[in-house]
């Protein structure tokens, strides 16, 4: 069953997540157990640096900001909330989803970030390394819809800075002091307390 107790939260009869007000920290509970749960895992955007080619960082002064060292500032926008979102690109074995976005506009665009809580068992983005996903998991997306690099026509960085990657720095907190790789895996890691967190390698541009 989904709850909707407000704009920024989303409830669930195993899980809840909760949006803190405009730094974009997501907070994840058991619901039961509350926000007493030993298990409660936060994840927080802690940084935003647009690079060069070279991997220095551009778009940092001036008028127009690309890069940035805390989301704490930002006005984000929380949007209603989607039940039975379909994740995954095949239409056979697609997990559902209930989905909360949350996005903010900046000097270079727009930032986005979408959470899930998977209410029907499949497999999960990306294409080319889908993962099996449960009812009651935990999925984000972080994503930049609208864009303007340093160096666009349209764009007002510093002189002859030229942007060409975007580099997240993500902050994320279970009840483990260290996480650890889980053996056997590549890029799945233990938080503490059952709590597994599965990263990918891929971006998806352009759709």
């Amino acid at each position: 069953m989904l709850s909707l107790a407000t704009a920024r939260e989303m409830v669930t009869d195993s899980v809840t997540i909760d949006v803190l007000g405009q730094s974009g920290k997501i907070r994840m509970y058991g619901t039961d157990a509350g926000l007493q749960d030993p298990n409660l895992v936060t994840i927080e955007a802690d940084s935003l640096e647009e690079l060069d080619a070279e991997g220095n960082t551009v778009g940092a002064s001036g008028q127009e900001r690309h890069s940035f060292n805390t989301f704490a500032n930002q006005d984000f926008t929380f949007h209603e909330i989607v039940e039975n979102h379909l994740l995954g690109t095949n239409a056979s074995i697609h997990a559902s989803a209930n989905k909360l976005s949350f996005d903010a506009n900046v000097d270079a665009g727009g930032i986005a970030v979408d959470t899930f809580i998977v209410t029907t068992a499949g497999l999960v983005d990306p294409e080319g390394e889908q993962w099996h996903s449960g009812i009651g998991d935990m999925k984000f997306n972080i994503r930049f819809p609208s864009w303007k690099w340093c160096g666009d026509a349209e764009s007002n960085c510093g002189r002859n800075e030229v942007g060409q990657f975007l580099q997240v720095d993500i902050k994320m907190k279970g009840n483990l002091s260290e996480v650890a790789l889980i053996p056997g895996t590549l890029n799945t890691y233990d938080l503490g307390g059952g709590a597994n967190l599965t990263l990918t390698d891929f971006v998806m541009i352009d759709g």
